[in-house]
């Protein structure tokens, strides 16, 4: 099994979504936005647009997939502060 060390300079892929699974949708405004991560049932993680404040763990980047686009793929961040790897 691959490990990615999230490190706050390597850049991740992943969903968008909320806590109404599958109604998450990408909106301009996500552009360079903090959330929270969420996994689901399945094992699944995404980016959780409902976790804000003290919940953020990831910063997001750039779009894979367009604006208005439902659990559209973005290219997020860990943030520095959120990592165990932060102080390197």
């Amino acid at each position: 099994m691959p490990y990615y060390p999230a490190l706050p300079s390597m850049i991740f892929e992943g969903s968008v979504d909320n806590s109404g699974a599958g109604t998450g949708v990408i909106a301009a405004g996500d552009l360079f936005a903090e959330y929270g991560l969420t996994v689901t049932a399945g094992g699944v993680w995404y980016i959780d647009k409902d976790k804000t404040g003290a919940t953020r763990r990831v910063q997001i980047i750039g779009f894979r997939d367009a604006v208005a686009v439902v659990t559209g793929r973005v290219w997020f961040i860990f943030l520095h502060d959120t990592t165990v790897f932060g102080n390197t």
